[in-house]
């Protein structure tokens, strides 16, 4: 009934012998439903009516079935690019946003052109403007000295290797050097006779200045440790030597050779029972109270110098989280005989005090005896005077 009013409007307007064609359905006896293809022409009677119709009817269910399935495919297909691209546009949102806070940018150079392809990022970096982003060639900015090693990288890259990661310096349009990490690949053109190189780069002048500031003072603080006329030694949370200042080496080895004393355990340096034990309980007492130094007194006998009063002062450090403890000798022995020679020489003043003491009683005690002992006969014989008179 939906396709009758069509087919019928169809015909009726058809011309004489002119072929028509329809698509319509038909409802069997059994109920069922079944798409037809008809073709056919109109045949007229000379008077100009229509007499009747002659064609050829096909059965093409089964095609309009598979035009549906295949719409249907089509749509979910159409929505999967949609959700799909959609979800790329997203990705590569995210992973831009990602490589601007990450201060990432991405490159493509092309060997037909030899021209570099810059995206924002870069641009920026070097204080180029966005109309220059398809006139650009690396050589213009790339330092002299770094441009055969990345030739070489990309003649690597064209020859088959899959990726390369380099180091090169950028000139700003300031006329400053940026040192750049550079990773690429190589893609090859259909023909496979040229290609383009891409790739990301990321600025690491600001932390290579950081490493180089680091290195100095590492070094700087190797010198100062090395130079320390206190002998000094780094070790580990057991108590083990990790390193030892020539003044060091020198106070406990006759050659000055401390190879045998890596990783040795400090304690057992010492040959002194007493001062190991000692050492021992610093190095607990030293880890206990981290990072307070701990001052401890210890009478060595050295190889080298024999006995001798050191002052040790224990410091804890901490390494990549692990604590370390750094150990300084300092010679105290010309202190300990000086302050020896004080209390000897302030022990012989009291003793001379005390001496002078009790000769002062003992000639106060003198005195109270004579003077008792003339008092009496002068008593008598001034009043014998006083008699004679």
């Amino acid at each position: 009934a939906e396709d009758r009013a069509r087919v019928l409007d169809n015909l009726s307007g058809q011309p004489e012998g002119i072929a028509f064609d329809h698509e319509y359905r038909i409802i069997r006896p059994d109920g069922s439903i079944r798409w037809v293809w008809d073709r056919g022409i109109p045949v007229w009677a000379t008077d100009g009516s229509l007499r009747f119709f002659v064609g050829a009817a096909l059965d093409i269910t089964r095609l309009k079935g598979a035009e549906a399935d295949l719409a249907h495919t089509k749509a979910g297909l159409e929505r999967r690019v949609e959700q799909r691209t959609a979800e790329l546009a997203a990705a590569q949102r995210r992973l831009s946003l990602a490589a601007q806070a990450a201060g990432v940018g991405f490159y493509e150079y092309d060997l037909d052109t030899s021209r570099i392809h810059l995206d924002e990022v870069l641009l920026k970096r070097l204080g180029r403007s966005s109309a220059e982003r398809d006139s650009l060639s690396p050589w213009e900015f790339l330092h002299p000295d770094d441009r055969p090693h990345v030739r070489e990288a990309m003649q690597s890259l064209a020859a088959g290797t899959p990726s390369v990661l380099i180091r090169y310096r950028s000139q700003h349009v300031n006329g400053s050097w940026r040192t750049i990490e550079s990773g690429a690949t190589f893609v090859p053109d259909s023909d496979g006779r040229s290609g383009r190189f891409v790739g990301a780069s990321r600025d690491i002048t600001e932390s290579e200045q950081t490493a180089e500031r680091l290195r100095l003072s590492e070094q700087y603080s190797r010198a100062i440790f090395d130079a320390s006329p206190n002998p000094t030694v780094l070790v580990d949370e057991r108590g083990c030597i990790m390193r030892a200042n020539p003044a060091f080496l020198q106070l406990v080895c006759q050659d000055g050779d401390g190879t045998a004393l890596q990783g040795g355990y400090l304690p057992d340096v010492f040959v002194d029972e007493r001062a190991a034990n000692r050492l021992r309980a610093a190095l607990a007492e030293a880890r206990r109270l981290a990072p307070s130094a701990v001052p401890t007194e210890l009478h060595l006998v050295c190889p080298s110098r024999g006995a001798l009063d050191m002052e040790l002062t224990l410091s804890s450090l901490v390494v990549d989280a692990r604590t370390h403890t750094l150990a300084t000798f300092v010679d105290v022995t010309t202190r300990c005989h000086a302050e020896d020679m004080l209390r000897q020489g302030q022990q012989t003043l009291r003793d001379a005090n005390d001496e002078m003491a009790r000769a002062t009683r003992l000639k106060d005690e003198f005195l109270s005896t004579m003077s008792h002992e003339l008092r009496t006969p002068l008593s008598s014989i001034l009043g014998l005077a006083e008699t004679l008179s």
